[in-house]
């Protein structure tokens, strides 16, 4: 019997994991956190960031006020084009500012958002390969995690036996100690030489309890 989905997680981004609550066996929802980095660094570049996003719309505001009351007074001759011409380059200039700013700043939450190990399905923790305060690279395994939901069930089958069968009707199978009714969701094309069988994949109704492997 096989899961129906089963991966190795790990992070994106380098980082030492603060937070691995979940052992083996244990199961999870998906969404669900399975593991987190140390965010301290980044949240202390995000804070800075936001006060400098806040300083640079400040100042944006400012040269853009001024540039409103300098062009009228552009207009009458009381302001020079050139000074008029300085302070609206000095706003422009600002309001690239404020964009490369945010930028950054919606990169340090995309940093954050990646500090987060989420299961990406509902399932088991079948491994676990490091401990809370490692440090790891990105890519760096730190579970393993099944799927209980959409098992299937591999079963070798005399290759005489593979065009009497039918794709999508059930069959009785044994299993360990009890005979499930299951569809046939396909059959390999090729024949192993030394058994002269070939691989037919059931799906195991759901709610029976079967381990992985």
């Amino acid at each position: 019997v096989t899961a129906g989905r089963k991966a190795t997680l790990g992070f994106e981004i380098p980082g030492q994991i603060a937070t691995l609550p979940l052992r083996e066996g244990d199961p999870v929802q998906q969404g669900q956190e399975i593991a987190g980095l140390d965010t301290d660094a980044l949240q202390a570049r995000r804070r800075a960031t936001a006060a400098e996003l806040e300083q640079a719309r400040t100042e944006l505001e400012l040269a853009e006020l001024k540039a409103g009351r300098q062009q009228e007074l552009s207009a009458s001759g009381a302001v020079s084009k050139e000074a008029f011409d300085d302070t609206r380059l000095r706003a422009r200039a600002l309001s690239s500012q404020v964009e490369a700013v945010k930028a950054r700043l919606a990169s340090i939450d995309i940093e954050l958002e990646k500090s987060r190990l989420l299961a990406p399905y509902d399932g088991v923790v079948a491994d676990r390969f490091v401990y809370q305060g490692a440090v790891v690279s990105p890519g760096t395994p730190v579970v393993r995690l099944v799927e209980l939901r959409n098992q299937e069930a591999q079963v070798g089958i005399p290759a005489t036996m593979s065009g009497t069968l039918q794709k999508g009707r059930g069959y009785r199978l044994r299993l360990r100690d009890q005979v499930l009714e299951a569809p046939l969701l396909s059959i390999r094309p090729d024949v192993d030489p030394a058994t002269r069988t070939t691989l037919a994949t059931f799906a195991v109704p759901t709610g029976v309890a079967a381990l992985d492997g």
